[in-house]
């Protein structure tokens, strides 16, 4: 075979195996972190042909091919760590062995020593004496947490990551442990840094150990919206049986957002790298708020018109806010109030005209009230949509068009987020769908509106930016739910609430955010 044909044909098998997929990668200005956790099952003879030296180039090819940015090992035995440390020459170690020193099986943190740092680091023992040495509760072996505080090179910022190996024996013990993991956290991580917790627990999910960490931290198995591979972590090297039990995670502070997670099944003449899979997500340690086009990029064109969607469109806003009211004769066109004058200085309600007479109206630039349908084909699904239902009767007639958009023009119901301060129109909603994103507008403070959150399963709290400080932020947070900013136009504004945490700008100005978050 000609050597060229002989390449086609080699990147077409590398390509198309599942032996080799890989999750999807980030952008190349990204500041998202790539983790892995993997128990790489310590080296003993009796494993025979799944041995350590007939599987360790497979296995470190595997972690080079897929590039984590921080790797946490499990059962790594001396001589393993130190074979890992020579090959993996792209990454730094931290840790030290669970008898102390370079002796016993390691958790060690392995990172990408090109763009992390690491400022702090150490091991604790899962025991009641965690700074020595020691075997805790009813374990039957010592157990560690190698932890390391790291620094990104891009200008991430810190973060921690703690990496693990519950006992497969004590139940006191893996109870115990996940208690002073938690109480570690807590006294390690002072300034409220984001944090990672990942290993080998040795526990399925639904036991009570999990429960206690996933209480407090989010399974990003769980969180993911692109998932890849099985449920399954476990395989003993059986290839020819499917893993079934779900014992390695990895689990992260509520604050960091998940953007993929995989179970690596790789093999290679039906042999696996490990007895476990390896785990792999991407996460976003800080999350770049959403910035969000108040009534379109209202500062530079009239609101609400084609002509402010366009420069949103033009201005790369993450999302377009607009108004909608609902006709006599049923249409839906994009307004703020309930009045003509201001924007057309003809007096009446807007409800009581039909779209005919709608359109001998004109407003202030010359242009006419757009239909929703008009808005949305000047959006193109280039941006997401929050549309704010402004008038009685809104909900089902705005519902029918994103309907038809999405039967028709390809739209996904995860491209609309509907708020209003009308919440009789948001229960309607939630009534015609029930995945589709709800952003409460409060009537005055924010934290009174979470219990109309509870009830239509919000997504977020839309509130006014003088009503968000710390205290409000917080037990926005505590309930689970986003925070979206209204409206912010000054730059001290808006420094301010990125001091805050916000999850996202409606601002007449996309540029000053988008220039306020850049520094």
């Amino acid at each position: 075979m000609p050597y060229r044909q002989f390449h086609i044909l080699l990147l077409f098998l590398l390509f198309t195996t599942g032996a080799l997929a890989q999750v999807p990668c980030e952008g190349s200005g990204d500041q998202a972190l790539r983790v892995m956790t993997y128990n790489i099952r310590l080296d003993v003879a009796s494993d025979g042909d799944n041995a350590w030296p007939k599987r360790k180039e497979f296995l470190a090819n595997q972690i080079e091919f897929h590039a984590p940015d921080v790797i946490g090992t499990q059962e790594g035995t001396p001589g393993q760590i130190d074979w890992l440390d020579g090959r993996l020459t792209d990454y730094a170690r931290i840790g030290e062995g669970r008898e102390g020193g370079h002796r016993g099986e390691y958790s060690a943190i392995y990172y990408n020593r090109h763009r992390l740092a690491p400022v702090e680091s150490g091991t604790f023992w899962l025991s009641e004496t965690p700074e020595k040495v020691s075997t805790g509760w009813d374990a039957a072996l010592p157990r560690i947490v190698t932890w390391g505080q790291f620094s990104d090179r891009r200008g991430g910022g810190d973060f921690f990551v703690f990496n693990t190996h519950f006992d497969h024996r004590g139940e006191r013990a893996r109870n115990e442990s996940a208690d002073l993991i938690l109480s570690m956290i807590d006294s390690l991580n002072k300034n409220e840094l984001p944090y990672v917790v990942m290993g080998d627990l040795n526990l399925t999910p639904e036991t009570e150990p999990i429960g206690r960490l996933t209480a407090r931290l989010t399974d990003a198995f769980e969180a993911a919206p692109i998932r890849l591979g099985p449920a399954g972590t476990f395989t003993g090297f059986k290839h020819d049986q499917p893993a079934t039990r779900r014992i390695d995670y990895i689990l992260v502070d509520p604050s960091i957002e998940v953007a993929n997670f995989a179970t690596l099944t790789d093999a290679v003449e039906g042999r696996y790298p490990s007895d476990h899979f390896a785990l792999v997500s991407t996460l976003h340690l800080r999350p770049r708020p959403l910035i969000i086009a108040h009534r379109g990029a209202s500062g530079y064109a009239l609101e609400n018109s084609l002509d402010a969607f366009r420069r949103a469109v033009d201005m790369r806003a993450d999302m377009i806010e607009l108004d909608v009211f609902t006709l006599k004769d049923g249409n839906v066109v994009c307004f703020h109030d309930g009045g003509l004058k201001r924007l057309t200085g003809v007096k009446g309600k807007i409800v009581n005209y039909t779209l005919e007479q709608l359109n001998q109206l004109s407003l202030k630039d010359g242009s006419r009230i757009p239909l929703l349908s008009d808005a949305m084909r000047v959006m193109g699904k280039q941006l997401r949509l929050n549309v704010e239902l402004k008038g009685p009767g809104t909900a089902k007639p705005t519902y029918e068009i994103i309907q038809r958009f999405i039967a028709d023009k390809g739209w996904k119901i995860e491209d609309f987020h509907i708020s209003s301060f009308r919440h009789d129109e948001l229960k309607i909603m939630r009534g015609l769908d029930d995945q589709i994103e709800i952003g409460i507008l409060p009537h005055g403070s924010p934290v009174a509106a979470l219990d109309v959150a509870r009830e239509v399963q919000a997504y977020s709290i839309n509130a006014y930016h003088g009503s968000l400080n710390e205290k409000s932020v917080a037990e926005i947070r505590a309930a689970g739910l986003k925070i979206f900013a209204w409206t912010t136009n000054a730059y001290g504004t808006i420094s301010r609430l990125a001091e805050l945490g916000i999850d996202g700008y409606i601002t007449n100005y996309p540029d000053r955010v988008e220039a306020v978050l850049g520094e």
